[in-house]
């Protein structure tokens, strides 16, 4: 349940970061420094969020 959470809350910001990809870096530096799906069991904890938010915040 917590990778669940963690995983919907990390991607629930990648419309935003199409829209305005200010939030796109913001959200980058959080999940580089803090590690938050590093803090789960399960799924999130191998899936390159990083990659997936950089991505995001390139293509925007």
């Amino acid at each position: 349940m917590r990778s669940l959470l963690v995983l919907l809350i990390i991607f629930s910001f990648v419309p935003a970061i199409l829209a305005k990809p200010h939030v796109g870096v913001l959200l980058w530096s959080w999940i580089s420094y803090m590690n938050p799906h590093r803090l789960t069991w399960g799924t999130a904890a191998n899936f390159p969020v990083a990659d997936v938010v950089g991505g995001g915040t390139i293509l925007a």
